[in-house]
């Protein structure tokens, strides 16, 4: 079983696609939403108290999680899911093993091992590469970090087994694609021939991307042989900001 939220969209992209994985792989896989099974509809109001404090003040989101990584606040934001015990556990059922896309389902997921009530291995999939200490659950068998570098925060956070995978991409962003198909969506997306510096603002679109950008070469690239940019920003589910403004080339909303 796979557990994710429907918030942005991160959480749900890495839970399909590691579905989808383990489907090919001969595996049955059911996934549910971490919203649903918060009672009371609490989890649906969250999602939207969460988009609405995105959208009208954004830098507040990184004031609350800096609280909320304080030891004894993140104790207290784990308690609070406490409510989600028995829902998660009905939907788990007789699932040979769990793995969570979401903190919050992670910290549900561990409290149930700890009681003993989860006999299934829980396994905690850290979407994020800067690791918030909420992700780590005692009592999450594995975590799986996409980075040394994120492995190494998640050791520091407590986290024992902590194992580096490959990032859960869907294949039709690693397959090459012919250099006409390329070309040819280049000229229906209205982007130019030049070098492309994705600025992804994620699904909702939120936070200060619409100021200006600035691109860099590489590590280890001299600068002067690396071109200007055409700086394109990309949001999934949002309209984006009104307008664009201008860097290295051209600057361009896409959704």
């Amino acid at each position: 079983m796979v557990v994710s939220a429907s918030i942005g969209a991160g959480h749900d992209g890495a839970a399909a696609e590691l579905s989808r994985r383990l489907r090919a792989q001969g595996h049955q896989v059911d996934r549910h939403d971490f919203v649903d099974l918060v009672p009371r509809q609490a989890g649906a109001r969250l999602r939207g108290l969460y988009r609405r404090q995105l959208t009208v003040l954004p830098r507040s989101w990184g004031w609350l999680l800096a609280l909320a990584g304080a030891p004894r606040l993140a104790r207290a934001a784990a308690a609070l899911t406490a409510s989600a015990d028995d829902a998660l556990l009905a939907a788990i059922g007789d699932a040979s093993a769990v793995v969570s896309t979401y903190p919050l389902a992670s910290q549900v997921l561990g409290r149930l091992r700890r009681q003993g009530r989860l006999a299934a291995p829980a396994i905690t999939y850290l979407t994020d590469l800067s690791v918030h200490p909420l992700w780590i659950a005692d009592g999450v068998d594995v975590h799986l970090a996409l980075h040394n570098d994120v492995a190494r925060q998640a050791k520091d956070l407590g986290a024992t087994d902590v194992r580096v995978v490959a990032p859960a991409v869907a294949p039709a962003f690693t397959e090459l694609v012919p250099a006409d198909t390329l070309a040819a969506a280049r000229a229906r997306l209205g982007l130019p021939a030049a070098p492309i510096a994705l600025v992804v603002a994620g699904a909702w679109g939120s936070g200060p991307s619409s100021g200006p950008q600035r691109t860099s070469p590489p590590p280890g690239s001299p600068s002067r042989s690396w071109p200007a940019a055409a700086t394109t920003r990309c949001a999934g589910g949002s309209t984006g900001p009104a307008g664009s403004s201008r860097s290295a080339g051209s600057t361009t909303w896409r959704r």
